[in-house]
């Protein structure tokens, strides 16, 4: 996943809970939300850059390895691109299968491979 996608979706969220908050009365239900969104996309910066720090030190790949909960990266993905998909008029819909187990695999590579994805789709 790019850097870019989680920092512009900081920066949306940030915009939007300001907007929230000067609105008379404030709109704390949701500043709070596009806060915590904002939280999320740092989250995923972070561990962005993680990955590339970790790309840098040569550690092995058996380490970057976990088990990834499918429908849950799905979604956080979902929510980074989110104000993209708004942007360009796009609606995305979503059908997760029940019962998935989660796999073993490197979350920031695979999550990388879900904006590409959802770009490409018809």
């Amino acid at each position: 996943m790019k850097l870019k996608q989680p920092l512009g979706a900081m920066s949306l969220n940030c915009e939007t809970a300001l907007e929230c908050l000067n609105e008379a009365p404030p709109d704390l239900d949701e500043a709070r939300s596009c806060l915590t969104d904002a939280m999320e996309a740092s989250s995923c910066a972070n561990k962005i850059v993680a990955g590339v720090r970790a790309l840098f030190k040569f550690k092995t790949t058996a380490r970057q390895r976990m088990m990834v909960d499918i429908h849950r990266l799905g979604q956080e993905v979902l929510r980074m691109v989110e104000n993209d998909l708004r942007v360009h008029s796009v609606s995305a819909s979503t059908e997760f299968q029940e019962d998935v187990p989660q796999v073993r695999a490197d979350p920031i590579q695979l999550a990388s491979l879900f904006p590409r994805a959802i770009r490409s789709a018809p």
